[in-house]
């Protein structure tokens, strides 16, 4: 994320650019229509994960992840395990854990592989909360604790975890939520622009059609990927395990 050169800066940039020197007009294009959309909801959520990371409480997130990166699956396993009492790292009660394991994949496995999915899901009033423009901090900690408490209490009621022993990890719990839903949009974001072909000025390629012997649209060599490994959000934090533990 340095100045400038990470690859939501230098696409943002190369959008702007690229409108701004046709005055708009790629704008009428569907294609142009859904990259900008794409890149939208790639932006609003590298610049909240930053926000929520950068906050007096992000501090705790940082220490929970450290230096390593995590994706939208890594982080909504963590919320799995808490929800029945399980520590974070090691291992719990086998029973306990092959229930988590089920609720993870019945209940947030899908949400994490297609996080921009139309179908509904349990987090679809959390993300609401997450990306309304403007947004209320209060009320995405509501909605995070209403979706926790949903799936806490037949928890506490089967003696799987004690409320207060889940209360004292609810601040950090509602961070990781809410970077989970952060991470999976931003991974899903980018391979979506990436895989449809884009110009370098941020613009879709255009279509070969002539008009006086020449292309009517710009030219561009498409964005070439110099990494293949798996994109992760992170949040680099100095600190390891400590005040940010969700054991």
């Amino acid at each position: 994320m340095a100045a400038g050169k990470g690859w939501t800066h230098r696409m943002v940039q190369h959008t702007n650019a690229a409108l701004d020197n046709q005055s708009m007009a790629p704008a009428a294009d569907d294609e142009v229509d859904r990259w900008h959309t794409q890149l939208q909801i790639h932006q609003n959520a590298v610049f909240v994960l930053n926000r929520l990371a950068l906050s007096p409480s992000g501090q705790r997130l940082k220490e929970l992840l450290g230096d390593a990166p995590f994706t939208a699956h890594s982080l909504l396993r963590r919320v799995a395990r808490t929800l029945f009492g399980l520590p974070s790292r090691g291992d719990g009660n086998k029973r306990v854990e092959d229930l988590a394991d089920d609720f993870y994949r019945h209940e947030l496995q899908e949400f994490a592989e297609s996080p921009l999915s139309e179908q509904p899901h349990s987090l679809d009033d959390v993300v609401a909360q997450v990306t309304r423009q403007p947004r209320t901090d209060a009320a995405v900690a509501l909605a995070i604790d209403d979706w926790l408490d949903r799936w806490l209490k037949p928890n506490i009621d089967a003696g799987h975890v004690r409320r207060e022993w889940f209360d004292q990890r609810r601040g950090l719990l509602r961070l990781v939520v809410e970077a989970a839903i952060c991470a999976g949009r931003i991974t899903m974001t980018f391979w979506t622009s990436r895989g449809r072909g884009i110009c370098s000025a941020g613009t879709p390629r255009p279509r070969s059609r002539k008009a006086s012997g020449s292309p009517s649209g710009p030219r561009g060599g498409a964005i070439r990927s110099r990494r293949r490994h798996e994109v992760r959000a992170s949040i680099r934090g100095r600190a390891g395990r400590g005040a940010g533990e969700l054991e």
